[in-house]
């Protein structure tokens, strides 16, 4: 049998028994029809249907939530724990990634016509932000959110050049 030789020599490979593994088929009288075995089946097959859908709602909860409390952070941090300012930094780096993952995510929706948006509105609101925050920092000079003033900056000119990126990209 011509698959047994090239099993053999690809015997030393540790993914050689995922590439010839044989999937055990249950004959449909024997297979439990439990309730919950079927609702995880269809949640399962669900979540593999809709992932990239699934995908796009979790980063954008997390890219404009991130943004809502960087602002509020900002401009009360008077009035917020004194560890946020260092949760916003903390997570700057993951926050970045994800919104790199949540711009080609929107890119696949709008080749895939489920989304009618031609832009992400975030760019904007990070553009603003930050704006208003140099404004800001320039008249009121506070040495306290200097730091996440850097975080600010950071992110605003990453989501401008990501989004750039992605528009020379699907042009």
């Amino acid at each position: 049998m011509p698959g047994a030789c090239l099993q053999e020599a690809l015997g030393m490979a540790w993914w050689t028994h995922i590439l010839f593994a044989k999937k055990e088929t249950i004959p449909s009288s024997k297979k439990k029809r439990g309730v919950f075995i079927t609702g995880y089946t269809r949640l399962k097959k669900h979540i593999q249907k809709n992932f990239v859908d699934i995908l796009y709602v979790i980063f954008s909860i997390f890219t404009y939530l991130y943004l809502v409390i960087s602002v509020v952070t900002f401009f009360f941090h008077a009035f917020v724990p004194h560890s946020l300012p260092f949760a916003i930094e903390a997570l700057s780096d993951p926050y970045l990634g994800a919104l790199g993952v949540y711009i080609v995510i929107h890119g696949i929706e709008k080749k895939r016509r489920k989304t009618k948006s031609k832009g992400q509105l975030f760019v904007s609101l990070w553009a603003l932000f930050f704006v208003v925050a140099s404004v800001f920092l320039y008249f009121v000079p506070d040495s306290t959110v200097e730091n996440l003033y850097k975080t600010i900056v950071t992110n605003a000119f990453a989501a401008v050049i990501l989004r750039v990126g992605m528009l020379i990209r699907y042009l």
